[in-house]
């Protein structure tokens, strides 16, 4: 049994790590990286602006022959800024699947676990279920006072951030788990009370700051576009979680 649960949690996984990153390329990655050039090309300006009298200086002094010196070196730049840009969008793609394979991997072993604890059947109906159960835990939930951060966006502290996720995650989890399997009532309005505690104790932290250089439609772009993406990842993480290990099961 322990055997078969390793090897559907490698192998879900690895399938969730290569639809996700492809479906974060399509509908995130690109918000991300307008951001990016928003931002880059907002402090840019400013630093042009401060600098613009020093600048002025530095062209009188300027020969014919250096400004066509300077022209070829301009064209040289923009090339090896190129192979830069391709470089670095390699390497985010790599870590960007790395990152998005240990998460898959930890979440599907999670879902695992509760098919064996939950005692439930295993099959590919009841993996979406366990897959909507954890987006409502780890997404929604903890987005009613945590939105997701897009360059030029600031939220607030850290620490803080991180703290309110897992405690939100924890007791909503909690509160699912005694709303769903547990038949007396008054448990099930404990667990609907455990799910409402963090969303009333825990301050708000939605209102978000953003710099000017960054629209709030893009924003708001971004924030639709992580919901839907990350729907998808739990979905397909459910559903092939119980496909692999009803299949492993019956092998």
């Amino acid at each position: 049994m322990l055997l078969r649960m390793v090897k559907a949690g490698l192998l879900t996984g690895f399938l969730t790590a290569v639809f996700y990153t492809f479906i974060y390329s399509v509908l995130i990655l690109p918000i991300i990286q307008k951001a990016e050039i928003i931002e880059k090309g907002h402090i840019s300006s400013e630093l042009r602006i401060k600098t613009s009298d020093q600048s002025d200086k530095k062209r009188n002094l300027v020969t014919p022959s250096l400004e066509k010196n300077d022209e070829k070196d301009s064209s040289t730049q923009i090339l090896l800024n190129d192979h830069y840009q391709d470089t670095l969008l390699t390497k985010r793609f790599f870590f960007t699947f790395l990152a998005n394979l240990i998460l898959a991997v930890g979440f599907s072993f999670l879902i695992i676990a509760a098919f064996i604890l939950s005692n439930v059947k295993v099959g590919v109906g009841n993996g979406v279920l366990w897959g909507l159960g954890g987006y409502l835990v780890f997404t929604i939930a903890p987005s009613l006072g945590i939105s997701p951060e897009l360059p030029g966006t600031f939220f607030g502290d850290l620490g803080y951030k991180q703290f309110s996720w897992i405690s939100i995650s924890i007791l909503t989890a909690l509160g699912l788990w005694f709303l769903v399997f547990r038949k007396s009532y008054i448990l099930k309005m404990i667990g609907i009370l455990i799910i409402l505690i963090p969303q009333i104790a825990l301050p708000d932290v939605t209102n978000h700051s953003t710099s000017a250089s960054i629209p709030e439609s893009l924003y708001g772009e971004f924030l639709i576009n992580t919901l839907v993406s990350l729907f998808l990842f739990w979905v397909f993480l459910g559903a092939s979680s119980g496909a692999i290990l009803r299949k492993l099961s019956n092998a």
